[in-house]
C-alpha cells in the first residue's frame, strides 16, 4: 500500500500509521519518519500489512510518546470490491 501526502505538524516526534480491518478493529501500527514543526512533512511510504485493511490513519506521536492526533485518514478499498 502506498501512502502519500503533505502535512504541517505542531509537535516534533514521528509519524505512526494506524491500520484497521474492514470491521474497524485495530490491526497494527507502523512507525515512519521523524517530523519537526519547522519542516513541511512530505509523506511517501509503502507499507505492507497482513490481512485486509479497511482504513488507514496517520498520526503524530511526540518525543514523549503522546499521540497528538490524526493528520489524515482514508478508507481503503480492495481490488475485489471495485471490480
Amino acid at each position: 500500500m502506498a501512502l502519500s501526502g503533505s502535512f504541517g505538524v505542531f509537535f516534533a516526534g514521528k509519524l505512526v500509521v494506524h491500520l484497521y480491518d474492514e470491521r474497524g478493529a485495530a490491526s497494527g501500527t507502523r512507525a515512519l519518519d521523524a517530523v519537526d514543526p519547522s519542516n513541511l512533512v512530505t509523506l511517501g511510504a509503502k507499507i505492507s500489512a497482513a490481512g485486509r485493511i479497511g482504513r488507514v490513519s496517520v498520526h503524530v506521536v511526540d518525543d514523549k510518546g503522546v499521540d497528538r492526533g490524526a493528520l489524515g485518514e482514508v478508507t481503503v478499498e480492495s481490488k475485489e470490491k471495485s471490480e
